[in-house]
């Protein structure tokens, strides 16, 4: 049979009935996601997604803000406790030779008052915080007892606690423990500002010496100027004696201005 170009189907129609079926399988596959989008359940999901979403972040808000206040209750109870830390006695007498002098006008019976004060006031503090800390306890092992049927009078009540009432002799000693850490604290503020007073009274007289100094030291080179001219010029030996009467007069002035 001879080779000819003619196919069994018409090409023509072919290529029509391909395009339709393209366009009819597009359109389907369109319709298919838009009708799976579009379920009635869709909507709830997405906005359960929703609030999933915002309550993690909402978890996570509250996790970073528990961890900072619990950072915050460490960080202040720390600076309490080196608050009621009263400084050696000793540091204190070091402080007081390097910053006085014979020729002081400072008065160190006000710190020597406040540190008294210091001293007394962070005791009454620590012993507020010792009987809440024991108080605390006895409440603590009265509960324990009373919820496993235990007898309720058992245990050092040396504390003062009221076991069969609500915890208002507690909430009282905590008020007073408070009071007495908050005066501590204020007395140690009063303390190191009278200290800083005397390291600023201290540079200022400092800063005051240096400056007579520097005119003293002129007045010294002047002397010594003048002294060595007279013997260049051949004064008299009683005017080359007032010239270092000078020099020996400004030099003793400039040596006592050296000491502050």
């Amino acid at each position: 049979m001879p080779a000819t170009e003619q196919t069994w189907r018409d090409q023509k129609l072919m290529h029509v009935i391909f395009a339709v079926t393209g366009l009819l399988m597009l359109g389907s596959t369109i319709w298919m996601f838009a009708a799976d989008h579009q379920r009635e359940w869709k909507d709830s999901q997405r906005t359960a997604r929703r609030v999933e979403k915002r309550l993690n972040k909402w978890q996570q808000f509250q996790f970073e803000t528990d961890a900072a206040q619990i950072e915050q209750a460490r960080l202040t109870d720390q600076l309490v406790n080196t608050q009621l830390v009263v400084p050696d006695r000793e540091l204190l007498t070091q402080f007081q030779h390097e910053i006085l002098t014979t020729r002081d006008d400072f008065d160190f019976d006000r710190i020597g008052n406040t540190y008294d004060k210091l001293q007394q006031r962070v005791a009454a503090a620590a012993e507020g915080r010792a009987a809440v800390a024991a108080a605390g306890q006895i409440k603590s092992d009265v509960s324990e007892s009373d919820n496993s049927g235990g007898d309720n009078s058992a245990g050092d009540n040396s504390a003062g606690v009221n076991t069969n009432g609500d915890g208002a002799n507690l909430a009282q000693l905590r008020a007073t423990a408070e009071s007495a850490v908050q005066a501590a604290v204020s007395t140690r503020a009063e303390f190191i500002g009278d200290l800083q007073a005397l390291v600023d009274h201290a540079k200022s007289r400092e800063k005051e010496f240096l400056r007579l100094r520097k005119f003293q030291a002129a007045n010294f080179d002047a002397a010594k100027a003048n002294l060595g001219l007279g013997h260049r010029d051949g004064r008299p030996p009683a005017v080359l004696e007032q010239l270092q009467a000078k020099v020996t007069e400004n030099a003793a002035t400039l040596a006592d201005k050296t000491d502050i």
